[in-house]
């Protein structure tokens, strides 16, 4: 937890970062100009523009880093549309607007927004469209029209505008990492090296096959009078109170009593807060921030990753992978409060 604030995380370094906010000087600055930050990371990546090639161009203010892109936009002072779809009228000068141009006649697919007029042929400017109608923090590339709620998918993403992508010899796919180009060239095998020893359950994927094993070595709480199971003693014991019919657990606020301590303690947010969570979209309504995140879903048809142990959900991988450690690991717990 943050002594500042109410802010509060499961990781040491999302703390330390965001303990950086509250800071009022900036400790790191940049020796080539007058760029500071308080955070050593930013410094590091704005330190990258400095070594990068530039490509100027010498008829107007266009720059980048990329060679290719420049090369395209020469095109446009040449008045050069040489590059023309197969399949009708349109001309460009770049060899990346007419494979995005393409799509439209590969797919015949049109992506309409619920919400609104908006209309595209494009799944990734559609995805971005649909960001304007949530309230949820957006985090955008300044180097592109990339966004994304997921501030870790910014981050990969970002390495795409400083890096050499890596290619499947097998097809169109490209990446900017070397795991996610091994782990692509697994979907063109067709046979399943990775067998489980002690079920049926076979991938081509080691990691998955590390993962299916804990579900072998994991302690498993089964109720004996209905079909609940859960690997977590404290919530078996919850759910045993059920069939006993005894909700000992009072709010010394109202009259809400429950089996459960972690339902009291998501029950008096409510009391604290005082506050409610109105979706602008619908007649939803909640107290809880976490459940309001998880509606907002609802309203979307990008992709949500969702736990199949839990109702979390969230736009973002690398949040639900951090969210499964929960799930698997033993919590720590404070000897003197309810605290883990």
């Amino acid at each position: 937890k943050c002594v500042q604030c109410d802010y509060t995380s499961a990781y040491k370094l999302n703390l330390k970062k965001h303990l950086l906010t509250h800071k009022t000087t900036k400790d790191f600055k940049c020796l080539q100009c007058h760029y500071v930050t308080n955070d050593k990371l930013d410094l590091v990546n704005h330190k990258l523009t400095h070594t990068r090639k530039h490509y100027k161009c010498t008829q107007c203010k266009y720059a980048s880093f990329h060679k290719a892109r420049y090369n395209d936009h020469l095109l446009i002072h040449q008045n050069i549309r040489n590059l023309k779809c197969d399949q009708c009228d349109y001309k460009t000068f770049s060899k990346g607007n007419l494979r995005s141009h393409q799509q439209i006649h590969k797919t015949g697919k049109s992506y309409q927004c619920t919400q609104c007029d908006f209309a595209t042929h494009f799944k990734n400017k559609y995805n971005v469209h649909l960001l304007t109608h949530t309230t949820a923090t957006v985090f955008k590339c300044a180097q592109c029209d990339y966004a994304s709620w997921c501030r870790a998918n910014l981050r990969k993403h970002v390495i795409i505008h400083r890096t050499k992508h890596l290619k499947c010899v097998q097809c169109d796919y490209t990446s900017a990492y070397k795991l996610n180009l091994k782990k692509h060239l697994l979907t063109h095998k067709t046979t399943k090296d990775f067998k489980c020893l002690q079920c049926h359950y076979v991938t081509n994927d080691k990691l998955d096959l590390v993962n299916h094993k804990l579900t072998h070595t994991r302690k498993h709480y089964k109720c004996t009078q209905c079909k609940y199971a859960s690997f977590h003693k404290a919530r078996y014991n919850d759910h045993l109170l059920i069939h006993q019919n005894i909700r000992n657990l009072k709010c010394d606020q109202c009259d809400y009593k429950t089996f459960s301590k972690g339902n009291l303690r998501s029950h008096q947010q409510i009391h604290k807060t005082g506050k409610s969570y109105q979706c602008t979209q619908c007649d939803f309504a909640t107290h809880f921030k976490n459940k309001y995140n998880v509606h907002l879903l609802t309203h979307t048809t990008a992709t949500v990753f969702k736990c199949a142990q839990c109702d979390y959900a969230s736009w973002c991988r690398a949040n639900l992978r951090k969210h499964v450690i929960i799930h698997r690991t033993k919590h720590l717990k404070c000897v003197q409060c309810d605290y883990t």
